[in-house]
């Protein structure tokens, strides 16, 4: 199985670009696409979409099951955005959310059973509820559960000004939060995604210039860079497992300057990262950069895993693994969240026809008591009983809804200019020279696996 990330920046461009021109066909449009990256899972960032303008082939998938999580905030832009897509005959995800805080309202109207438990807490956080809101209302989090672990794909945010470096740190530790939570409840957890952070000066071109920018000479002196070097050090709870297979490359970056051509002489950082919980390294057998997939100023990262592996005389599949107690020939619906379910693709039929036909004729005091809409919410969070409390504090923020209206989109692509390179740990222009289990038979990994401690 492969798992892919990868910051495309601009789903809606990708198209414009070989070779995924060449997929991009009226039969299978954005599935072609996905289709042709090769990999079971495939997560991207910066899809630079709103929910309005997100279309049905990008939803709705013959061989993929698809989830995303859109920029939120007043006013609504295409901006960030993160998505995953699942082969269905690899895996079906159990449970997904959007967000890393488990309070976005589309997370909060879900059962418990739907929820990737358990939520980080207030008080692990030490934010209020309007920050973790603002935190998590720019579409930088979508995370599935398939079984064997939690995926977390992010596109974590970039320190443009004083201000957004906090902003940064808050939501760094939220990540941290999130997966020691997860890990103290016995899961395996997977990060990848745009961290926007170099970890060594192994990872930059030109790790001098950069630290004589900033005006220091301690290469983790920058809190982000110091917080990354303790979550995936020796002693950390994760595991950066493209270095841990090519720990001493050179020149292994991800992201280039395309302002300056700077991809040409492989002139770049390594901000993109596969991170894994010390219990899944068995099921790893490889990872590495694609440095030759072009679309973007990113460049994709891989990791393949075992098919199976040996525990003790005992062989675990992956299949069984990711699809408990699903036979390989087994249809099985995603979970809600899944962009399958959007409303506003949901297929009309004459009863819905008639009914929209008797509602217009509803006299004002009827149509005025009937729920109201996901857009007369927008601008309220929900948290388990506290909606209303945050919807006084966090009138300034929207988040994307599974039942949001939709307008048609009258092109299919966006014709704004691409950004030039990652948000983050780019080298500057000024130094450019520089996928049926018989539970009965198959063992689990509960044993045999032990998640390290957290910290």
């Amino acid at each position: 199985m492969k798992l892919m990330t990868w910051n495309i920046n601009g789903l809606k461009t990708l198209p414009y670009y070989h070779p995924w021109s060449e997929y991009f066909k009226p039969n299978s449009s954005y599935e072609g696409i996905i289709a042709n990256m090769n990999a079971d899972i495939v997560c991207v960032q910066e899809t630079k979409m709103t929910r309005k303008q997100v279309e049905r082939n990008m939803c709705i998938m013959n061989e993929f099951d698809c989830f995303y999580s859109f920029y939120s905030r007043v006013p609504v832009k295409g901006y960030s955005g993160t998505g995953i897509y699942t082969k269905k005959s690899t895996v079906v995800p159990v449970k997904a959310e959007e967000g890393l805080s488990g309070r976005l309202k589309t997370v909060a109207a879900l059962s418990d059973s739907s929820k990737i438990l358990p939520h980080p807490s207030l008080e692990s956080l030490d934010l209020t509820f309007n920050e973790i809101l603002e935190l998590d209302c720019e579409g930088r989090c979508t995370m599935v559960d398939l079984s064997l672990f939690v995926l977390i794909n992010l596109y974590c945010p970039n320190e443009t000004n004083d201000d957004r470096l906090e902003y940064k740190n808050r939501y760094e530790s939220m990540l941290e939060s999130r997966v020691r939570g997860l890990m103290k409840a016995g899961r395996e957890v997977v990060v990848v995604g745009d961290m926007n952070i170099c970890h060594r000066p192994l990872d930059h071109c030109d790790p001098e210039g950069r630290m004589k920018e900033h005006g220091i000479t301690d290469w983790y002196w920058h809190p982000s860079r110091r917080w990354l070097d303790n979550l995936i050090n020796e002693n950390g709870i994760l595991i950066d497992i493209c270095r841990k297979f090519h720990p001493d490359r050179e020149k292994m970056f991800t992201c280039w300057n395309t302002k300056i051509d700077a991809r040409a002489s492989n002139y770049g950082t390594r901000i993109d990262y596969i991170l894994v919980t010390h219990g899944l390294l068995p099921w790893i057998d490889g990872c590495d950069i694609l440095p030759n997939i072009k679309g973007s100023d990113h460049c994709p990262v891989v990791a393949t895993f075992r098919e199976e592996i040996q525990v003790d005389g005992q062989t675990f599949r992956l299949w069984d693994q990711l699809n408990p107690s699903r036979a390989k020939d087994q249809e099985v619906e995603p979970p809600p969240l899944a962009a399958k379910f959007y409303q506003e693709f949901k297929q009309g039929t004459l009863t819905t026809f008639f009914n929209k036909k008797a509602e217009s004729s509803l006299a004002p005091e009827a149509a005025d008591s009937r729920p109201p809409s996901s857009t007369d919410l927008s601008s309220s969070a929900v948290d388990n009983g506290t909606s209303s409390a945050l919807s006084q504090e966090s009138s300034m923020i929207t988040v994307s809804s599974a039942g949001a209206a939709s307008s048609p989109v009258k092109e299919r692509f966006s014709s704004k200019k691409r950004k030039s390179t990652s948000e983050a740990e780019r080298p500057s222009s000024t130094n450019s020279k520089k996928k049926k289990n018989k539970s009965s038979v198959q063992p689990t990994l509960a044993n045999f696996f032990t998640t390290p401690a957290t910290k």
